[in-house]
């Protein structure tokens, strides 16, 4: 088989594997839209997840982003892809969905 047919084929597996990667991950967010999130627990987990960086109001700290005025700005969608995956100087924060939910809900009752 030539280089030109080697490469083609890695090209497509590399393809299909992200593809494959990017359902599950539209997966996975979806899961935890489903979910009823509470804003009490939504307050714990911000508290110990997320308040080192963005302060414990929201406004930043060591954060870039200020959830006071970026967060209205973002889809549910947004928000949980965000805490899953990371984006930017922010890391993927290790977390079970129902906690993912609940800080959503949190997030959404503080900064709309």
């Amino acid at each position: 088989m030539n280089k030109n047919w080697l490469a083609v084929i890695s090209l497509l597996a590399v393809a299909c594997g992200d593809k494959d990667d990017d359902t599950a991950a539209t997966d996975e967010v979806a899961t935890i839209l489903a979910l009823d999130g509470d804003v009490t627990s939504g307050t714990t987990v911000f508290s110990s997840s997320c308040s080192a960086c963005h302060g414990t109001d929201g406004t930043g700290g060591s954060a870039p982003v200020d959830l006071t005025s970026h967060a209205a700005t973002l889809s549910d969608e947004a928000i949980v892809d965000t805490v899953l995956n990371g984006v930017g100087s922010m890391p993927a924060i290790s977390i079970d969905d129902q906690s993912i939910a609940d800080v959503l809900a949190y997030i959404r009752s503080e900064f709309g």
